[in-house]
């Protein structure tokens, strides 16, 4: 449940975003597609990402969360020269 919470939450705030959440419990990996994070430095671009998230930090129902975050050009890039062009599941329930 927490998963497709968070995936919402994400999504709302990155309006045309594609977010993949995978994992269970208070520990998520997401990995994070949107227009937004174009010239943003890689620590903006998590802060970014963190600001939609900071209550459920905060509350404890979020402890961990492995973050992924590209353009869509720089996803093209990264999954044109790959086999895996879609996020894998690392484990435990998907969100997808």
């Amino acid at each position: 449940m927490l998963a497709n919470e968070i995936k919402q939450c994400v999504a709302k705030g990155l309006e045309g975003a594609e977010v993949h959440v995978e994992g269970e419990g208070c520990a998520l990996s997401m990995t994070v597609i949107s227009a937004s994070f174009a010239g943003l430095s890689p620590v903006r671009r998590q802060q970014l990402v963190y600001s939609f998230l900071g209550d459920r930090i905060a509350d404890g129902s979020l402890h961990a969360v492995n973050l992924r975050l590209f353009t869509a050009e720089e996803w093209s890039r990264r999954t044109s020269s790959r086999a895996d062009a879609q996020p894998r599941p690392t484990g435990g329930a998907a969100a997808s």
